[in-house]
């Protein structure tokens, strides 16, 4: 508990302590590399050097601050932009324009023939006083049907048994019409905006402007499957897996693969107990391996072990404090856990903090993720929050109907996020901004990223989300690199919906691997 105070005072009197190892320091960068006061002849250099980093200290503090406010602006720019898409225009189907004939089959001059797509008048080099009105074949009932319903209708609510409702674009009125009073003639068996309506399941047809019910999207993530040869000693119920994988544990006890994947299985098995007991063993591998504690940190998040997350994300922390990401996700533990203050708190550390020119450089637009999370967390929780220390230049609501990001657990990683619209534009780092809103933060070449999608009104279709890895250049005991995506719609809205995945990286994902797609 006095851990700090004692590795202080040990430093003051020149005491080894549990915590501390006694070194020699030879010159003034020793004496300032390590913190520690030097003897009085070099005083007065040391205390001029400390002098001048406290001031770079501020001024690094300073420019990363207003570079928050700066894209605060640009954020809440982009958000009150309104960004029209037109759907392709069909052409229309020609219809012969009818031609009135008499008994002889004669042209009829000046005859006005009245069809379904409204009257077109018919000239010809002869004139009658009183022209006589032809009217077409009448319409059949199916193209009336639909006609009366185009004219009709604002949207319909067809309300099933499995009480689901979907709503269906058409023209205008309100009213409520019941099966019953539905004759066999009139009964609608086509299908509408897309969806078959099964005329013998249904209970209800509201038509109504103002009771409307918009479905939730649907995410959809691929499932993915380890082919390694362990993976085929995996069979059976939870008791006799659990005993295979004891006796291949010692063959793979430094593979971290071997453990994500083996608590992977148990997890699709509901086995939740063992599952986070094999996947704990991650932690045993290598002590104080960020990359390792990042990989479980994801897992953790994934199934639903915050308290877990949160106790593996302040290791991380106290490893590496020089990283905004640790401060970052820790921040996302404490928020999955409940305990928002905290997490606010952390998440404003990471724009007041003051890192070194190469870690500012590699995490530069970094602060347009901690935007959106700090404004997420006080739009959804700002009543329980205290905000007075929060700039609040930077409190601005930022609601979205889609919002995608991706991090990584190991530095100096190169990947992707690819997000692909229904019109089939593709937002990625050399197309950040789509026409239809979507915008794609700062591209990550190194480092841990993270990487966010954003579009504040998402047009109606499927967005398929994939990832691209180019590769890292390390090789450690922490195995591949591994990816998180929290895929979200509806983001900072009562109606938020959350995803996530986790997966390994490897070559064969260099031209793209798909990571889930939802339709709105």
């Amino acid at each position: 508990a006095n851990k700090e105070d004692i590795s202080l005072l040990s430093k003051q009197f020149g005491i080894v302590t549990r915590n501390t190892s006694l070194i020699v320091l030879e010159n003034l960068e020793d004496y300032l590399r390590y913190d520690i006061a030097p003897p009085v002849e070099l005083r007065q250099a040391y205390d001029a050097v400390l002098k001048q980093r406290r001031i770079d200290i501020h001024e690094r503090k300073t420019t990363l601050l207003n570079a928050a406010v700066d894209m605060t602006k640009e954020l809440k720019t982009w958000w009150n932009t309104d960004f029209y898409y037109k759907e392709p225009v069909k052409a229309k189907e020609e219809y012969p324009i009818p031609i009135a004939t008499n008994g002889s089959g004669d042209p009829i001059a000046n005859v006005v023939v009245a069809t379904p797509a409204g009257p077109r008048r018919q000239a010809a080099a002869a004139t009658q006083a009183s022209p006589p009105r032809v009217m077409p074949p009448p319409v059949p009932v199916e193209r009336e049907a639909k006609a009366d319903e185009s004219q009709a209708l604002n949207e319909v609510v067809v309300i099933g048994n499995a009480a689901q409702a979907k709503r269906i674009e058409t023209a205008s009125a309100s009213s409520v019409v019941r099966s019953q009073a539905m004759g066999s003639s009139a009964a609608l068996q086509a299908s509408v905006a897309g969806l078959s309506v099964n005329k013998a399941g249904l209970r209800e047809i509201n038509i109504s402007r103002a009771q409307s019910v918009a479905s939730q999207p649907a995410i959809i993530i691929p499932e993915f499957k380890s082919d390694k040869d362990y993976m085929k000693n995996l069979v059976g119920k939870p008791d006799s897996a659990y005993q295979a994988y004891l006796k291949m544990r010692p063959g793979y006890i430094t593979t971290p693969m071997f453990y994500f994947d083996v608590a992977n299985w148990f997890y699709q098995q509901k086995d939740s107990v063992r599952a986070l007991t094999i996947l704990s063993s991650i932690a045993d591998l290598d002590l104080e391996n960020a990359d390792l504690y990042k990989t479980l940190a994801y897992k953790l998040k994934q199934t639903g072990n915050y308290a877990e997350e949160i106790f593996v994300t302040q290791k991380v922390l106290q490893w590496r404090p020089m990283d905004a990401q640790s401060y970052r996700d820790y921040a996302l533990a404490l928020a999955d856990a409940g305990q928002y203050q905290k997490a606010l708190d952390n998440l404003y550390k990471v724009l007041t903090q003051s890192y070194n020119s190469q870690i500012a450089d590699r995490d530069q637009g970094i602060e347009e993720i901690i935007i959106s999370e700090i404004n997420h967390l006080i739009t959804k929780h700002g009543a329980k929050l205290n905000t007075s220390g929060i700039d609040k230049r930077l409190i601005t609501p930022l609601p979205v109907d889609v919002r995608v990001v991706l991090n990584w657990n190991k530095n100096d990683t190169d990947i992707d996020l690819w997000l692909t619209d229904p019109t089939g534009e593709k937002g990625y780092y050399s197309n950040n901004r789509t026409k239809i809103g979507g915008r794609i933060s700062n591209d990550f070449t190194s480092g841990y990223g993270p990487e966010q999608f954003m579009i504040k009104k998402a047009v109606k279709g499927k967005y398929k989300i994939e990832v691209n890895y180019f590769g890292d250049r390390q090789i450690n005991i922490s195995g591949p690199t591994t990816v998180t995506a929290e895929i979200y719609t509806r983001y900072a809205t009562g109606k938020q919906q959350r995803k996530i995945i986790v997966l390994p990286m490897s070559a064969d994902n260099r031209n793209g691997n798909l990571i889930g797609e939802f339709n709105f």
